[in-house]
């Protein structure tokens, strides 16, 4: 699908490199933060960005390595180093409260992310993805698990999340 709906392409400095990103800007919207997968660019967001952006503020991030974004100089492609990067870019561009999604790695990342700032996602979405970074053991994917179950543990509610 064409769109005559074009973004603003951006670039932010984040754990010293350049990240380039599309804003799809609405500002007042809900916030939506698009994470790509592995072979993936902020490009691959473009139908779905252009069919949403007037209900949402949309930023489509070019991780590191990909698309516009800079390498990584040592050559770090942990799922650390994304999820710090991840972090850095909020905090750069203002991101303190958004709607996540995460497409096969993307979503690796963004499960990573609400790991450690589970304050920062009011909901997340995943799509085609995996509970871990090829970890094996199961300890992540268990503590993922926990986190995300512990307010049904309490007795809240889905509907009761979405206020939130």
């Amino acid at each position: 699908m064409a769109t005559s709906v074009q973004p603003k392409d951006k670039t932010v400095k984040a754990n010293g490199i350049n990240l380039h990103y599309l804003d799809w800007g609405t500002e007042g919207k809900p916030k939506v933060l698009l994470l790509h997968g592995l072979r993936g660019h902020s490009h691959s967001w473009d139908d779905i960005s252009a069919e949403f952006h007037q209900d949402y503020h949309i930023f489509a991030l070019d991780q590191r390595g990909r698309g516009e974004s800079d390498w990584a100089p040592d050559g770090d492609y942990s799922s650390e180093s994304f999820v710090s990067d991840l972090e850095a870019f909020c905090l750069a561009v203002g991101l303190d409260k958004f709607i996540l999604v995460g497409h096969s790695m993307g979503g690796m990342v963004a499960q990573e992310f609400m790991v450690h700032y589970p304050e920062r996602t009011s909901a997340v979405v995943l799509s085609g993805t995996s509970p871990s970074f090829g970890r094996s053991d199961g300890e992540f994917q268990e503590y993922f698990l926990r986190q995300r179950l512990a307010p049904l543990d309490r007795g809240l509610s889905p509907s009761d999340l979405s206020k939130e």
